[in-house]
C-alpha cells in the first residue's frame, strides 16, 4: 500500500491460501505465519511479492495451532500449542531448516516411535517408515498448551493455557538444543 498521497493505494498483494495470522517484517523479507504454516516472502520488489518458502509443524500427535513468532536476522522461532517451541535457521530464505523443536506433549500418553509411525501410515499419511518419519518429532517432555511466547537472548517463555510460565533455554551452537529451565509449581 502506498501511504505517500492523501489517499491508500494498492500497489500489490498476496492470497496466502492459508488464513495468516501472524506477520513480521525482516529486512527485504515477509514472516508469515498461520495455524500450521510459516512462509517466507521475498518483498525486494514490493510490487511483485515472491513466496520463497513454506514450512508446516502440522502434526498427527500434537495440537500445533501457531499462537506467536518471533524473528531475528538468522533465526524465526514459532511457538504454538503443543509442539511447543520451532526453531528455524532461515539464513537461507528459500530452504529454513528446523534446528530446534521443543514439543510440550505429555509424557503420560507417550506412543513409542514405531507405533506412532504405524499411526500415521493408518492414517493414510505416509506409504512407508521413510515417510512416516518426518511426522515423528526427536523430542517429547512436558504436557502444557502454549498460548503466547517471548525470546529475551538465549530465553524462550511459554504462557500456557492455565497462565502458567515456562521457560526454555535455547542452545543455538554448535548443536541447537532447548532445555526446560523454568517449570510452574
Amino acid at each position: 500500500v502506498d501511504v505517500s498521497g492523501k489517499e491508500l493505494i494498492l500497489k500489490s498483494a498476496v492470497d496466502t491460501v492459508r488464513n495468516t495470522e501472524m506477520v513480521r517484517y525482516s529486512g527485504s523479507h515477509l514472516i508469515s505465519c498461520s495455524k500450521h504454516y510459516t512462509t517466507v516472502w521475498s518483498l525486494k520488489d514490493p510490487g511483485q511479492p515472491e513466496e520463497l518458502s513454506e514450512v508446516s509443524t502440522m502434526d498427527p500427535f500434537y495440537f500445533t495451532h501457531l499462537c506467536a513468532m518471533h524473528v531475528t536476522r538468522d533465526h524465526i522461532f514459532v511457538g504454538g500449542g503443543e509442539g511447543g517451541l520451532y526453531l528455524y535457521d532461515w539464513r537461507a530464505p528459500k530452504s529454513p531448516r528446523l534446528i530446534v523443536q521443543y514439543s510440550f506433549w505429555g509424557t503420560k500418553k507417550r506412543l513409542t516411535p514405531e507405533k506412532k509411525m504405524g499411526y500415521v501410515k493408518a492414517l493414510g499419511l505416509a506409504r512407508n517408515d521413510k515417510e512416516a518419519r518426518k511426522f515423528i518429532t526427536e523430542r517429547e517432555n512436558n504436557y502444557i498448551i502454549g498460548m503466547g511466547m517471548a525470546v529475551d537472548g538465549a530465553y524462550v517463555y511459554f504462557v500456557d493455557w492455565h497462565d502458567k510460565l515456562w521457560g526454555l533455554e535455547v542452545e543455538l551452537s554448535p548443536s541447537p538444543t532447548a532445555r526446560c529451565v523454568v517449570r510452574p509449581e
